[in-house]
């Protein structure tokens, strides 16, 4: 679970304000107080939930679409050098 968590940086700052404003504004209106500890965390698993969501729906499939239209660094490195020693 905590490394799930650690892959959602960036969707947890896309998406937590709008999170935590709907989720006040509607939880509210069910009769929950805004500042009480359940609004807390029942807005705090929304955030994690829709983060994951995002993560794996958007955020992965353009990863793995970047790897394969982009060579990784270490990669480039390696031809680089090759390069260099032919060129000696």
């Amino acid at each position: 679970m905590l490394t799930k968590i650690a892959e959602l940086p960036y969707a947890l700052y896309l998406v937590h304000m709008a999170i935590i404003l709907s989720a006040q504004t509607v939880l509210s209106d069910l009769g929950i107080a805004k500042n009480s500890s359940l609004m807390l965390v029942l807005t705090i698993i929304l955030c994690i939930v829709v983060a994951l969501i995002l993560h794996h729906a958007i955020e992965k499939p353009f990863m793995k679409m970047r790897e394969r239209f982009l060579k990784p660094a270490g990669a480039l490195m390696g031809e680089m050098k090759v390069a260099y020693v032919a060129a000696k």
